[in-house]
């Protein structure tokens, strides 16, 4: 597992407007911002992330909001989620009812797949 602690060590590993970890990843600070898209098998998060290209994982587990254009990966768990397309099997949304809240928002599309159990 790769463990990021500063925004400054995210930015230097992003090459081509990528961040590709070929293992699992944990931001271990709150407000993490990812200048491309992140390919990882399996991302947590301690509070929000927000990606400005696509996120493309097995498993998300982001502890705030979590924000990208396109999102693909098998389980989603989060706060909240802010996206142009979601492809998931599971999503999660850890909402808790606030003085404020903001409804969840569709600009494209949500697909929702249903595991086929064999």
């Amino acid at each position: 597992m790769r463990i990021y602690t500063t925004q400054k060590k995210v930015d230097r590993d992003i090459k081509d407007g990528i961040l590709i970890i070929n293992d699992d990843v944990k931001f271990d600070f709150p407000n993490v911002v990812i200048r491309g898209s992140i390919f990882a098998q399996n991302i947590y998060a301690k509070g929000d992330i927000k990606v400005q290209g696509d996120i493309n994982a097995f498993n998300l587990d982001i502890k705030g909001i979590l924000e990208a254009l396109n999102i693909k990966a098998y389980n989603i768990k989060a706060k909240g989620i802010n996206a142009r397309d979601i492809n998931a099997i599971d999503i999660f949304i850890e909402a808790r009812r606030e003085k404020y809240f903001k409804p969840i928002y569709l600009d494209s599309k949500i697909e929702i797949k249903k595991q086929i159990k064999k």
